[in-house]
């Protein structure tokens, strides 16, 4: 699950043409953020995903998986800035951009998530971990779940995005703030947990394909067998502490990213 490095890259962007902080920079402050967030917010993800799989929860395997889960973050926000340009070099639909670069952070997201998934799952290690899903499911067992992962991340990215873009001047309006830090967590709160809200099924159905990575389950059959299971209450399984992810990452991300920023600026005056 790799909403905060949505929130880091819109912050990220937010900010930049703001200061004179040079992009690599901003880069590093991002990634430093985004490990500080995923140390406090591992044992949600790990919960989050027992509950999806009806398993029971021993919180002494939570942080399996940080390692993945944080090395994932590089690549994520660089494809996703990547193909975010090429695509407003053609298409001003910041929408459609947006659903795509989101869409296309996939091609890391679903291994390194399935990796995370099973390590928590058994307590392997990461190196064990990947030697196993290779050897069981080859390349292609790796990208279980790929086409669920990027209507989660493409779903995700466009909403937080255009509702952030829609929400942020009616709240600066009628709310009267004005501080950057303060009008990006109070709209990035409920827009993000609306598309929390609007997203959770297709990462319900993620877990289930790469929980079955093996069988190598087609999106279809995933969904007709968790509606059979569960009705349409079995798409929203782990839904709670996704939520609690998504306004902690916000909060964390936004505070310690003004921090870290004004902190560089101190020091190179």
């Amino acid at each position: 699950m790799k909403i905060f490095r949505i929130i880091i890259l819109y912050t990220t962007l937010s900010f930049s043409a703001d200061d004179d902080i040079h992009p690599a920079i901003n880069f590093v402050i991002g990634g430093t953020s985004a490990t500080v967030e995923n140390c406090v917010t591992q044992p949600l993800i790990y919960i989050k995903n027992r509950l999806q799989q009806q398993a029971r929860i021993d919180l002494l395997n939570s942080y399996k998986g940080f390692v993945v889960n944080t090395a994932a973050f590089a690549p994520i926000v660089a494809l996703q800035t990547a193909t975010n340009g090429s695509l407003q070099s053609i298409s001003d639909n910041n929408f459609a951009n947006a659903f795509a670069s989101g869409a296309a952070s996939a091609l890391v997201n679903a291994p390194s998530d399935l990796v995370m998934l099973h390590q928590q799952n058994t307590g392997a290690s990461l190196r064990q971990m990947f030697m196993h899903l290779l050897r069981h499911g080859k390349l292609r067992g790796l990208y279980s779940g790929f086409s669920a992962t990027a209507m989660r991340e493409g779903g995700f990215a466009s909403g937080y995005l255009y509702g952030i873009s829609r929400l942020k001047p009616i709240i600066k309006e009628y709310l009267n703030i004005n501080e950057d830090l303060k009008l990006t967590v109070a709209t990035g709160a409920p827009v993000g947990l609306a598309v929390t809200a609007f997203t959770h099924p297709w990462d319900t159905i993620k877990t289930d394909m790469q929980q079955h990575y093996d069988k190598k389950k087609l999106l279809r059959n995933s969904i007709k067998e968790i509606y059979k299971k569960n009705g349409f209450s079995g798409f929203y399984k782990g839904f709670m502490p996704r939520s609690l992810t998504v306004m902690l990452s916000i909060t964390i991300i936004s505070q310690l990213n003004e921090a870290l920023r004004d902190i560089y600026l101190a020091m190179n005056r």
